[in-house]
């Protein structure tokens, strides 16, 4: 809507650039394409040449530039209807139909998004409010889905599942969501449809408690956290499926598996306690043919392979800083930093780079996979100032987006970095259901993303926070926003 120009003196004749003067203004100046009062001949108004100056009584100005052919559709004095008009209308042919110029200043050049009040934003179909919009949240386009709420510009993540006992680790099919949970309450491999519904265990008869979960060929991967008997079990997917040891990951004394990534035909695994060893082995080969079998790692965590190069996470010096690692082909058995000197807490190998996160500052960092020390050739992906919960990269046409799951004030983020390298976008949002939480109490969110939706959970209240097999309280969430 116009508002009150800057001021000028002067009469100007009346020219074809801004077209007559409307009754009550003196003349129209070409140089400035400026309707005149015609008292002091103040100008109100700058008009672009394809407007004109139209008597709006009911508006906020008296007088306002308006679109030529919104003049020559209604003549002088319709200046209101024909803004409001302007205003609800997705291309301006809709309102002017032949009269229209092919770029209108109120639509949008071209037939593009029009002029709106503030608040709202002009996107395809008219203006609206991108903090609750469901069609249009925080940008033009972004939907959240059928029955979805847009809250403060970000889509209100759906719940798949509820009271869960703190659900962690993800895996994915086409159909179905698996987790599993280290927690004292949870004693099975969970599944529920992406689509909603279809919420249950997958194995009716085993107990299982793990950190970490895969899935290869149809048939899921999981490391016990269990000591006596230790391994890692495998089984098909599907309620009352088959199950069975894929291979003993560990000896007496070794403690359990923390984290296990599957890729080439082999699985890889970190074990917890005073073993703190990486190992792999062919999914096909015996038992206790491990290789690669990298020892004195100090407690290492996240594992990570793609194309036969494995990543893993371990602690250095006095255990309060990290190194990523990566295995060294020749000789066997061996490694070689990719970063130091950080609070590191997952990695993952996508395409041509390497991508890892750290707390303090919280950042997802990438590199190339040939030269991963030098800080030249670093990429920070995310930086939002939020404490970074975990994160997900896809690789679509040798493209990376990455996924990340932040947390602040009481709620968890979800946001997408496309390789363009604009900033992120801000997906969805879930209010943490613990309200004392300040971060995942177990361990990096596991967070991953197919071609319509990303997932992540909110593992839930948790208590005796440090132990390997916590409690707790049973209000655990597996959420999906679309992407």
């Amino acid at each position: 809507m116009a508002g009150a120009g800057g001021s000028g003196t002067g009469s100007g004749g009346a020219g074809e650039a801004c077209g007559a003067c409307t009754q009550g203004v003196a003349a129209c100046d070409d140089e400035r394409r400026a309707c005149l009062l015609a008292t002091g001949c103040a100008a109100i108004e700058a008009c672009a040449r394809e407007q004109r100056c139209l008597d709006q009584p009911d508006s906020f100005s008296a007088f306002a530039c308006v679109d030529r052919c919104s003049a020559l559709a209604s003549g002088s004095g319709q200046g209101v209807a024909l803004w409001q008009a302007y205003a609800a209308c997705a291309a301006c042919a809709s309102a002017c139909g032949a009269l229209c110029p092919a770029a209108s200043p109120l639509c949008g050049a071209g037939g593009g998004p029009p002029m709106c009040d503030e608040g709202k934003t002009g996107c395809s179909g008219g203006c609206f409010d991108l903090l609750v919009d469901p069609t249009h949240c925080g940008s033009c386009g972004r939907a959240c889905g059928a029955g979805v709420e847009c809250q403060g510009g970000a889509c209100k993540a759906t719940e798949l599942a509820t009271g869960e006992a703190a659900p962690y680790a993800l895996a994915q099919d086409d159909t179905f969501l698996y987790w599993v949970s280290p927690a004292v309450e949870s004693d099975r491999v969970r599944r529920v449809a992406k689509a909603g519904g279809s919420l249950g265990q997958v194995f009716s008869s085993t107990v299982v408690r793990a950190r970490s979960l895969g899935l290869e060929e149809g048939k899921l991967y999981w490391g016990d956290l269990h000591e006596n008997p230790p391994g890692l079990l495998s089984g098909t997917p599907g309620v009352g499926g088959s199950i069975d040891s894929c291979c003993t990951a560990v000896e007496a004394g070794e403690g359990g598996v923390q984290h296990l990534a599957l890729g080439g035909g082999k699985i890889y695994w970190s074990l917890l306690g005073s073993a703190s060893v990486v190992r792999g082995k062919l999914l096909n080969a015996p038992a206790d043919k491990f290789d690669p079998n990298v020892t004195d790692q100090n407690d290492p965590t996240w594992v990570a392979v793609e194309s036969d190069i494995l990543y893993w996470v371990a602690r250095t010096g006095d255990g309060t800083q990290h190194e990523v690692r990566r295995l060294v082909a020749d000789p066997p058995n061996t490694f070689e930093p990719v970063a130091t000197n950080g609070t590191f807490f997952a990695v993952e190998p996508v395409g041509d780079r390497v991508y890892w996160a750290q707390h303090g500052p919280d950042l997802v960092v990438s590199a190339p996979k040939g030269a991963p020390l030098d800080p030249e050739q670093r990429i920070t992906e995310f930086n939002q100032g939020r404490r970074i919960e975990g994160f997900h990269v896809q690789l679509n046409g040798g493209l990376a987006t990455v996924f990340v799951v932040t947390f602040q004030n009481g709620a968890l983020e979800v946001w997408r970095k496309d390789p363009s390298g604009r900033d992120p976008v801000l997906l969805g949002r879930a209010a943490v259901r613990d309200p004392d939480y300040t971060g995942n109490p177990i361990g990096a969110s596991h967070v991953l993303a197919d071609e319509q939706f990303v997932y992540f959970t909110d593992v839930g209240t948790i208590t005796n926070k440090g132990a390997l097999t916590p409690n707790s309280a049973r209000d655990g969430v597996i959420y999906r926003v679309a992407r």
